[in-house]
């Protein structure tokens, strides 16, 4: 197992023996192939949590963001922050192993609720 990005809710790591990636967030697990991997990467990054926050701001779910899975009837919720959070474990271009800043996110969250 090579740990390829660790934050502090998840990490992605290479199994040796399968060759799959295993991404962990707090207590959801996905497994990828390659291929599938990067189309989750580039899903997310094109994602606007703010949008999904706004247009589902009268559901009944406490996380207004929603990454359908192709599972039925089976979707992840996420908050603005948790969304940005699993952005950074899967964005590559960054340092391979990174804690994501919580202090920084949240107080420019504030000001931009501020203005």
């Amino acid at each position: 197992m090579k740990i390829l990005k660790e934050t502090k809710n998840g990490r992605l790591f290479k199994c040796s023996s399968c060759s799959n990636y295993h991404l962990e967030f707090n207590n959801i697990n996905i497994n990828f192939n390659e291929a599938r991997l990067q189309s989750f990467q580039k899903y997310l990054q094109e994602m606007d949590g703010f949008e999904f926050e706004i247009r589902n701001s009268q559901s009944s779910f406490k996380r207004k963001i929603v990454i359908q899975t192709n599972t039925t009837g089976l979707n992840i919720l996420l908050n603005q922050t948790e969304l940005e959070e699993l952005k950074c474990l899967l964005d590559f271009r960054k340092s391979k192993k990174m804690e994501f800043d919580w202090a920084s996110y949240e107080s420019l969250f504030v000001e931009m609720n501020l203005n």
